[in-house]
């Protein structure tokens, strides 16, 4: 009873630590990945719903650095995005990871500061365009 309990609370805490993100798979040749996020999300040029997304390589024998979201049905593109290279500075991720900054303003939703592939040293940081 006592271990129950236990696995219980610690269920639920890990729940409360990844309520905003959720990754189902990723692809290795393109950088496919599958994703879900609970809250509103900004990229450049979006708000992304709540909801699951395809995160991928526009092209992935050229520059790795530009992608493409793709609703769930992978029937549509929503947004194609450049960005930069960022590095992990040698250390490798078990799985995909989404970091999420606040948004700009109170009450806008938050920003999507970078996209790590697991098994890799660097991820993609989108480039937002510069405000006035």
């Amino acid at each position: 009873m006592k271990i129950l309990k236990v696995s219980a609370a610690v269920m639920s805490l890990g729940l409360l630590l990844v309520t905003v993100v959720s990754i189902a798979r990723a692809d290795e040749f393109d950088l496919r990945t599958e994703v879900t996020f609970q809250e509103p999300v900004q990229i450049p040029g979006m708000v992304l719903a709540p909801g699951k997304y395809i995160f991928t390589l526009v092209s992935p024998n050229d520059d790795r650095t530009d992608f493409m979201v793709i609703n769930a049905q992978t029937n549509k593109t929503l947004e194609v995005v450049s960005g930069v290279p960022i590095s992990l500075k040698g250390k490798l991720l078990d799985k995909a990871e989404f970091i999420l900054v606040k948004g700009d303003k109170p009450g806008a939703p938050q920003k999507l500061q970078a996209w790590y592939y697991p098994d890799h040293d660097s991820g993609i940081e989108p480039l937002y365009p510069k405000e006035k």
